[in-house]
C-alpha cells in the first residue's frame, strides 16, 4: 500500500483536525469513530454533551491524529465569555494551525442553522478556511439501507447546501458510525488520505491567520519557558548524581586509607619489638601488595561509577518531554497557560468575536424559525427505524378496524 500524501516511512505526521458542527449532528460519535474508541460522551437525544472544547489525540494508519471536538458553540445558548473562551481554546490547543476543519452535518438535516454556523466560524477563523474545510456526513447507513450512494443523495440537497459543497472545492466523505469495525476503519483510513490531500493541496501548509499567528507565540514562549524548566531540573538531577559519585568515591579512599594506615602501625610495631627481619620483610610486601590491590580496586570502582554516572546523566536528560504537548494540556485544562493566550488572542480580534456571538445568541433566542427555512430542510432519507415506526403504526390501525 502506498505511503499517506506528506508522509515518509521514518516520520509519523501530525495531523490536527477542528470537528465542527451543530448539537446532535453526531460530532462525537464521529470523532470516537476516528479515534477508534470511546473518548467523547455523545447523547442520541440530540442535547449538547458538554459545552467545552474536547481533546484527543490518536496514531491511526501512520498518523499522530490531535481532534479538537468543538460544542455546538452558537446554538447551546452559551454566553459571549463562554464562546470566546473556547474559540481560544481551539486555537491553542491546534496552533500553529489546523490541517483540516471537519464540518459535520446529518445527510437528513441541512437548513439555514448548518449554514449559519459555516458563517460563523468562517468570520471567526477567516475567509480561508474553506481552503481547508471538508464536509462530513452522518448517517450514511440511512443512505445503505435506501439503496442509495451518498453521490446520487447529493444531486437533490438545497442550493445552499450544493453551494457550501462548491465553496470547499467539493471535499465531503459520509460515514456509518454503526458499521463493523473494518467498514468504519476503511473509511476512516479514506477520510486521513482526504486530510492529507488537503495538506498538499495547500502547498504543505496548514491554516493559519492573525489569531493562531498570536497564539503561536504564546505557545512558542511557554514551551520555551517549560524547556528552562526542564534543563534546570536536570541540571539538579546531575548535579545531584556527581555529588553522590563523590561522596562514595571518596568514603572508598577514606576507607582504603585507613586500611594502610593500620598495617603500618602493625609493622611499626614490629619494628619497635626489633622481631625476626624476615617476618618484617614479609609484612613489608603483604603491605605493598594491599596497596596495589586497593588502588586496583578503587581504579575499577571509580571506571564502573563514572559509567553509571554518564548513564544516570543519559537517562535524565535525554528523551526531553513534549513541550508543546504539555502547552496545549494547560490550555485544555484552562490553567494560567490558558489566560496568557486568552488575553492576547482576544485583544487581538475580541471585540468582533464578542459582536458576532451576540448576534448570534440574539437570533437564537428572540427569533422564530421561517417557513422558508423549515422548507429548506433536506430531503429526508427515511431510515430503518423510521419505516418499522410507519409500520407499527399501520398494524395498530388495521388491528383497531
Amino acid at each position: 500500500m502506498d505511503a499517506p500524501i506528506g508522509w515518509s516511512d521514518d516520520v509519523c505526521p501530525e495531523r490536527r483536525l477542528v470537528v465542527l458542527g451543530r448539537t446532535g449532528s453526531g460530532k462525537s460519535t464521529t470523532c470516537n469513530n476516528i479515534l477508534g474508541r470511546d473518548e467523547f460522551k455523545s447523547d442520541a437525544c440530540g442535547q449538547s454533551v458538554t459545552d467545552k472544547c474536547q481533546r484527543a489525540i490518536c496514531q491511526r494508519f501512520g498518523r499522530n491524529v490531535h481532534i479538537i471536538d468543538t460544542p455546538g458553540l452558537f446554538d447551546t445558548g452559551m454566553s459571549n465569555a463562554d464562546i470566546t473562551r473556547e474559540v481560544v481554546k481551539c486555537i491553542g490547543m491546534t496552533a500553529p494551525g489546523p490541517h483540516a476543519f471537519i464540518m459535520v452535518v446529518r445527510i437528513d438535516r441541512f437548513t439555514k442553522e448548518e449554514q449559519d454556523t459555516v458563517e460563523h466560524f468562517k468570520n471567526v477563523f477567516g475567509e480561508g478556511m474553506m481552503k481547508y474545510l471538508m464536509v462530513l456526513f452522518t448517517r450514511k447507513d440511512d443512505l445503505d439501507y435506501s439503496g442509495k450512494t451518498i453521490e446520487k443523495y447529493l444531486e437533490n440537497v438545497p442550493q445552499m447546501l450544493r453551494d457550501l459543497l462548491k465553496s470547499c472545492g467539493n471535499r465531503y466523505i459520509a460515514f456509518n458510525n454503526r458499521a463493523s469495525p473494518e467498514e468504519r476503519g476503511g473509511t476512516v483510513q479514506r477520510f486521513l488520505d482526504m486530510v492529507d490531500r488537503i495538506h498538499s493541496n495547500n502547498s504543505g501548509e496548514v491554516y493559519t491567520s492573525d489569531m493562531y499567528k498570536e497564539a503561536e507565540k504564546v505557545m512558542l514562549r511557554r514551551e520555551e519557558q517549560l524547556r528552562q524548566v526542564h534543563e534546570a531540573e536536570v541540571n539538579k538531577e546531575k548535579k545531584k548524581i556527581q555529588e553522590e559519585y563523590q561522596a562514595k568515591m571518596t568514603a572508598m579512599e577514606e576507607a582504603q586509607t585507613e586500611k594502610i594506615t593500620q598495617l603500618v602501625q602493625q609493622l611499626s610495631m614490629k619494628e619497635q619489638q626489633k622481631e625476626q627481619q624476615l617476618e618484617i620483610e614479609k609484612m613489608k610486601l603483604e603491605i605493598e601488595k594491599e596497596r596495589l590491590q586497593m588502588e586496583s580496586d578503587l581504579q575499577k570502582e571509580r571506571q564502573r561509577l563514572e559509567v553509571e554516572v554518564e548513564r544516570r546523566k543519559m537517562l535524565c536528560g535525554g528523551n526531553p518531554p513534549n513541550y508543546r504537548e504539555t502547552a496545549r494540556k494547560e490550555v485544555n485544562n484552562e490553567t494560567e497557560m490558558m489566560m496568557n493566550l486568552f488575553n492576547v488572542v482576544v485583544k487581538l480580534v475580541g471585540p468582533q468575536l464578542l459582536a458576532l456571538a451576540m448576534g448570534k445568541m440574539e437570533e437564537h433566542f428572540f427569533s422564530t424559525p421561517s417557513d422558508a427555512a423549515l422548507t429548506n430542510e433536506t430531503p429526508k432519507v427515511e431510515s430503518p427505524e423510521d419505516k418499522s415506526q410507519v409500520k407499527g403504526e399501520t398494524n395498530r390501525k388495521d388491528e383497531a378496524k
